[in-house]
């Protein structure tokens, strides 16, 4: 049952709550959400409904002129005669009765719409306690009738009403089926969530409208232009009145102006559904320029025809046929779509590329097949495919395009609209000419896309099965085979986020004294003259906890997620492995090997990023309450646990910049604010801590600089090194340290780098001198980060204005 839940429902599920997300996002209103779910599903089905009423109009009349034969038959034959002489009758009219099958499609599809709303409806958290109208809460059946349920009646008698109107239609046994089928919905939904009954009763309602429609109105789309004169078409070439021809025809103006209101249309729904970020903004820039541009199409459109002297003429365009180009134009932004696949396995589960493709390829056939499929009937497909085609690839790409330009929630309006354009007129002009060479230029940006993202993921992990291994962990592996281990106290490895010295701290302004006298008070020793190799959290973390300068071998969040050198170490000696950490970012698309982990794996969407424009680093952490990652921290901190234990816990304050390239204004008073909460949770997790643990070796860290000067992100190559000063490089690998020792453990390491603590502590539990001197790994700085040719070794600074200088000065007392 799961696996045809799986191949048939999923997707269509999947496909109805994007759909009810949608409208909520637009309406705010959960009732009215599912009343245009029902509404769009119907909408959608249409076509089907249409061809299933042929397929059953054509059953009904073959079985109609069977009729008087097969009842003579029936009179005067009995067996095996009946049969043969019934299936002649069948072979003559090119009859069987499987085709009855078919003509029940119309009803059929929507047998597996019903069981996906079911699902989807009957236990749809967002709903429960939200009421609508007379609806006190949608997640439960209504009560309405004294107690008894009144929507399952408004909904039969909406069904029976509909199947009334067009009872006509279907012979006796249909009429019975239509009867017995309303009362089964009556009985099966009776007891069902007032969302499901609301839904459902837009259904038939939508039903009952569609057959009133059917019976009683006749459409015909009637389109009337002006024309010149009678014997000329539409697409001629307009002469005017000195003697120039125009390049465009009335039609192309008036398919440009349907373009340019459909883009308008489509700005100003986006700019209300859109997440805020880069796509918002350009939706909402958009929105004037198309107006301005279709006011100036209709003035040329209005003085043409004006000026020709037209008379009047109708004519009738009807519905355009998806072709195979159509479907091929899916690729485009598809290719896209695989590509971050691809480059972001480690981070989506199963479930998670599942949900990302099925949703970004039902938008994608909405607008590339959907949209101009409709709008064919008033206006040129090509043109209208090529304009959806090129907004989609530009939404998707939108997020690639911002990393190549370093854009942070807002973009480039000028690279962004002629990329549209550009792209616009590019697929209009191949599919309008030439669609064997556009067929040829997707295809090969498709392979290419794909491709190309393999190699760089190859090229990012060739390895993925094991954390790296180097010279320093095979002689403390030797160290630890002879030595056995002496001190089983617990470790906690406490990190702030960007989170610096006192000596950093007061270039920035702000007098951080108090707190690094709490913490002497509480019995940490200050090394106040440390920084981390690695310039960000999942570089410096993962450096550390592996003592390692380099980490190749796997995805880098593996080392967070647990799988890491010293982690590995501790638990072969019994010691239990805890992971608390704020953001499920920390381990995403990896298995981690906590014994104890928060937050449990969640989904990762990534089609939220793609929406918003821009691959944050933080973009699907909201979701995560911060107040529950502080509770179980704290719990975990103040519980006297049976054996020893290593726990890694990784906060949110006082955070860094956004890293777009920008310094905004008031940053430096944002990290100030949260200074004082990081020093606020910093006493409360001690004092938790060590009323139960006063023996732990407890690390107080900052994991890397928060970023605030400069261009307050990674220094770009172009940058002048030579103003480049310490407080730039202290700014960005600077990290705050305070480690609380027991009182029989060794405390006058010469800890330079976050990566030299565990050294430091392994060291102390096994007793030996030897791990302290041979397990270091290199404290050279990596990647760049404070400008290209800059790094810091054994404290000193290479490079830059302060070139052989110590990185810091010391807090002057």
């Amino acid at each position: 049952m799961e696996l045809l839940y799986t191949i048939f429902l999923l997707p269509i599920e999947t496909i109805m709550k994007l759909v009810l997300e949608l409208a909520y996002n637009f309406t705010n209103n959960y009732g009215v959400a599912i009343i245009l779910l029902s509404i769009i599903i119907n909408i959608a089905l249409i076509p089907i409904y249409n061809m299933a009423e042929k397929w059953r109009e054509k059953d009904k009349a073959i079985r109609d002129s069977m009729k008087f034969t097969l009842d003579k038959i029936k009179q005067n034959y009995k067996g095996k005669e009946r049969y043969f002489y019934t299936q002649a009758l069948y072979k003559i009219h090119n009859y069987s009765p499987i085709s009855s099958v078919k003509a029940s499609a119309g009803f059929l599809i929507q047998i597996p719409f019903f069981f996906a709303a079911f699902s989807l409806l009957s236990d749809y958290e967002p709903i429960a306690g939200v009421g609508f109208w007379i609806l006190s809460d949608l997640s439960q059946a209504d009560g309405l009738l004294f107690g008894l349920n009144l929507l399952p009646f408004i909904m039969t008698a909406v069904n029976l009403l509909a199947a009334y109107v067009y009872i006509n239609k279907f012979d006796k046994n249909e009429k019975y089926q239509l009867w017995g089928i309303a009362i089964l919905f009556l009985v099966l939904l009776y007891t069902q969530a007032s969302a499901l009954l609301l839904y459902w009763t837009f259904n038939n309602i939508f039903s009952l409208f569609k057959n009133l429609i059917e019976k009683y109105i006749k459409i015909n789309f009637n389109f009337k232009f002006k024309k010149t004169t009678k014997d000329k078409i539409l697409n001629e070439n307009i002469e005017n009145k000195f003697g120039f021809k125009t390049i465009f025809s009335i039609k192309f103006l008036f398919d440009s102006l349907v373009s340019l209101v459909l883009l308008l249309i489509i700005s100003i729904i986006a700019s209300k559904l859109l997440p805020s970020g880069i796509n918002l903004v350009f939706n909402e820039r958009s929105i004037k320029f198309y107006i301005i541009l279709s006011a100036f199409v209709f003035l040329i459109l209005f003085i043409i025809v004006k000026f020709r002297n037209t008379e009047t003429i109708s004519f009738s365009k009807k519905l355009e046929k998806i072709t195979k180009i159509d479907l091929l134009l899916l690729l485009i932004p598809i290719a896209i779509v695989f590509q971050y696949v691809i480059l972001n396995t480690e981070m989506l589960s199963e479930e998670d590329i599942v949900l990302f493709v099925l949703k970004s390829l039902f938008i994608s056939i909405v607008f590339i097949l959907v949209i101009p499929y409709f709008l064919s009937i008033i206006s040129d497909k090509k043109l209208i495919s090529s304009v959806t085609t090129a907004y989609l690839f530009v939404l998707f790409f939108m997020p690639t395009l911002a990393l190549m330009q370093n854009w942070h929630k807002i973009g480039s309006f000028k690279i962004q609209f002629p990329i549209l354009f550009i792209l616009i007129a590019l697929i209009y002009i191949l599919y309008s000419n030439n669609k064997k060479l556009l067929s040829i230029f997707i295809s090969v940006f498709f392979i290419f896309t794909i491709t190309n993202a393999f190699l760089n993921k190859e090229n990012l992990a060739e390895n993925q099965n094991k954390y790296y291994l180097d010279n320093n962990h095979k002689n403390i592996l030797d160290v630890i085979s002879k030595n056995p281990i002496k001190n089983k106290n617990d470790v906690i490895f406490l990190i702030y986020e960007s989170y610096v010295n006192e000596e950093t701290m007061n270039y920035y302004g702000f007098d951080n004294s108090n707190q690094v006298s709490f913490l002497k008070e509480k019995g940490f020793k200050i090394y106040d003259k440390n920084y981390s190799i690695g310039p960000g959290s999942l570089a410096s973390m993962s450096r550390a906890m592996n003592i390692s300068r380099e980490v190749s071998g796997q995805n880098i969040r593996e080392y967070t997620a647990g799988n890491n050198f010293v982690v590995d170490i501790l638990s072969k000696d019994g010691y239990k492995k805890i992971g608390i950490v704020h953001s499920d970012s920390y381990f995403s698309g990896t298995n981690p090997s906590w014994d104890l982990i928060f937050p449990k794996r969640k989904s990762f969407d990534l089609l939220k990023a793609v929406k918003e424009g821009e691959f944050r680093f933080d973009f699907n952490t909201e979701k995560i309450s911060y107040d529950d990652y502080l509770m179980k921290k704290i719990k975990i901190l103040g519980t006297k646990k049976n054996s020893p234990y290593f726990m890694y816990t990784h906060n949110r304050f006082p955070g860094h910049t956004q890293n777009s390239g920008k310094c905004l204004p008031h940053e430096k008073q944002n990290y100030f604010d949260n200074v004082k909460k990081a020093n606020i949770e910093m006493k409360n997790d001690l004092e938790t801590l060590l009323k139960v643990n006063p023996n732990a070796v407890v690390i107080v860290a900052g994991d890397h600089g928060p970023y605030h000067t400069i261009n307050c992100t990674v220094v770009p190559k172009k940058y002048d090194i030579n103003k480049i000063n310490r407080y730039d490089i202290q700014d960005r690998y600077g990290s705050f340290l305070a480690i609380k020792w027991p009182k029989n453990f060794k405390d006058d390491y010469n800890i330079s780098t976050l990566q030299d603590v565990f050294p430091a502590v392994l060291a102390n539990l096994y007793e030996s001198e030897n791990i302290w001197k041979t397990g270091r790994t290199s404290s050279k700085t990596t990647h760049n980060s404070a400008g290209v040719g800059i790094y810091v070794e054994d404290g000193i600074i290479h490079g830059g204005e302060n070139d052989g200088e110590p990185l810091f000065l010391g807090v002057k007392k």
